[in-house]
């Protein structure tokens, strides 16, 4: 009967790993796909987008940080960067964003639920801001001053045109520049990258991917400096907001127990010597420091040396005389 119990919860483990798999990859697929959809049939008055891309140049001016065009051209006319940098805007995020939040899931399931929760939330926002804030990007504006490079280098790669999806236009919204989320997913993978790797070459990393980013998206025409601004604080907001929603409410798990779905968890477990013991590729890794193991060991036993004296006085008995 002992026997049968580890091979009981390799099973459970097996089934509630396979069911959080199968719901956070229609959750987030989900969510993209309402992403694209939703941000491609917004309709757009050309006109207001235009004039709002104005305010932003204005305040960018005002601010002393427009420095998009001199960017824009430097790039431009050097094509072994240009193109880089186009396969960078075109790719890179449909990438790398997912990559990470595999990982997350993979080394550090603690932090998953704020993970995803926060990229969603992110995600929310920008495609509200699309639908009531449509932006005419630097390289549509149409005044001289900008230089269109994903068009000037179509020919190097797969994007159309007139963005970075293939296909033609009609496909994609082109008014949908405020605010850069290339920049803020980008803030996303720095973030998550430097709460698994604290102080190690993975959080530089991170951050090094978002400086690129940012130099990407304003090299190739396609954002602003405010819009990049505006996608770095929508991220860093909703990362704020999901590390105060409780664990329970992030995460699919037993919440009987209080256990997360740690995909880490090997599949099958075995009793030996009364001991539980998990095989090698896998187990439940103690993600505490040693000093606040050693701070729950003692809270532990403080709470079972005062329970049995609260039980005596709820039943009106005197605690036991030294």
């Amino acid at each position: 009967m002992a026997a049968q119990q580890p091979q009981q919860a390799g099973v459970v483990a097996r089934r509630a790993r396979r069911r959080f798999v199968l719901t956070e990859v229609a959750l987030m697929g989900g969510l993209y796909g309402l992403y694209t959809l939703a941000r491609d049939m917004a309709m757009h008055n050309l006109d207001r987008a235009t004039d709002f891309a104005h305010q932003l140049v204005a305040l960018e001016r005002l601010l002393a940080i427009a420095i998009e065009p001199q960017v824009n051209h430097w790039v431009d006319a050097r094509a072994w960067i240009a193109v880089p940098l186009c396969f960078w805007y075109a790719s890179l995020h449909y990438l790398v964003t997912p990559f990470v939040l595999v990982l997350v899931a993979r080394k550090r399931p603690d932090l998953y639920g704020s993970a995803r929760t926060s990229v969603v939330l992110a995600t929310l926002v920008a495609l509200a801001l699309y639908w009531t804030l449509p932006t005419t990007p630097p390289r549509l504006l149409g005044d001289g001053q900008y230089v269109d490079t994903m068009q000037h280098y179509a020919s190097w790669g797969w994007w159309g045109n007139q963005g970075s999806a293939p296909g033609p236009a009609s496909w994609t919204n082109e008014y949908a520049a405020f605010p850069s989320m290339h920049a803020g997913w980008a803030t996303w993978v720095a973030i998550q990258l430097t709460r698994m790797y604290p102080r190690r070459w993975p959080a530089v990393a991170g951050w090094l991917y978002l400086m690129g980013t940012a130099f990407v998206v304003i090299g190739t025409g396609n954002h602003y400096v405010i819009d990049v601004i505006a996608g770095v604080l929508i991220v860093v907001m909703c990362h704020l907001v999901s590390l105060r929603i409780p664990s329970r409410y992030l995460m699919l798990g037993t919440w009987e127990s209080q256990a997360l779905v740690d995909l880490r968890i090997a599949a099958a477990a075995d009793t030996v010597s009364g001991t539980h013991r998990w095989n090698r590729r896998g187990g439940p890794v103690d993600l505490r420091t040693p000093r606040q193991r050693e701070l729950d060991r003692f809270l532990a036993g403080l709470s079972t040396s005062v329970e049995p004296d609260r039980q005596r006085e709820g039943r009106g008995q005197d605690p036991p005389r030294a």
